[in-house]
């Protein structure tokens, strides 16, 4: 990026920058920042503000240079690398808890039969500086069915799934979604029965927890699950 009169650190390092013979290409980290007049200076970002950006020289030089200098290419690298710095430092702040939603109770003459239909409610907030742009959340809830009347530490986990676009989320912002509902079902028999194959008198579906993916596109930015050890029982 050429010398501009408002900008003598950008004049100090692209005169440095145009008798060094280094070759930066190799390095991923490194980038040809170009300004809205067509000059450049090859460095690497390494901090961001609401309306500037440092970036470092391969010497070690550290500059910094007005957004508004910046050709679009490189202010979409640099939201773009915002969005990452924000998921790397924990700047998305993702909660989830379940909520009852309906209730059912009846009762036969051999048992008392109760549905409940539950939901997660998951909520983000947005505690970076950056603008977060193109973002979805994918979810997985798990379950247990106790239909089966079998020994509840067997029952293998079940699955309910869905995905949420979320789109843009402003710095401070939050989002709130909700899983799809999933009705439990729990049947007690009267006392002095059981089921013949277990000897239980209740049989009871369970909510057993939810796993949260934040993307974009195929990307995994963040994920969350609850309780923390779901990811060693289940299969995402």
């Amino acid at each position: 990026m050429s010398p501009m009169g408002a900008h003598p650190t950008i004049r100090a390092a692209l005169a440095a920058f145009a008798t060094s013979c280094a070759c930066f290409g190799a390095d991923a980290q490194m980038r040809t920042f170009t300004d809205t007049q067509g000059r450049t200076i090859t460095a690497e970002l390494v901090d961001s503000t609401v309306s500037t950006v440092r970036i470092r020289r391969d010497d070690g030089r550290t500059f910094e240079i007005e957004k508004s200098i910046l050709g679009p290419a490189d202010l979409e690298f640099v939201a773009a690398w915002e969005q990452k710095r924000a998921f790397a430092y924990g700047g998305l702040e993702i909660a989830a808890r379940r909520v009852r939603l309906e209730s059912d109770r009846r009762q036969t003459k051999s048992s008392v039969k109760k549905d409940e239909t539950w939901c997660w409610k998951i909520d983000l907030r947005n505690g970076s500086r950056a603008t977060l742009e193109g973002l979805a959340v994918e979810w997985r809830v798990f379950y247990k069915d106790d239909t089966a009347r079998a020994d509840t530490a067997k029952v293998p986990l079940k699955r309910q799934q869905g995905r949420t676009p979320v789109g843009t989320l402003e710095p401070g912002a939050r989002f709130e979604l909700q899983t799809s509902p999933l009705v439990l079902q729990s049947t007690e028999l009267r006392p002095g029965r059981v089921y013949a194959d277990t000897n239980k008198r209740k049989v009871e579906d369970s909510l057993e927890g939810v796993w949260i993916r934040l993307v974009r596109g195929r990307e995994v930015l963040a994920e969350h699950a609850m309780p923390s050890d779901l990811p060693r029982r289940a299969d995402w």
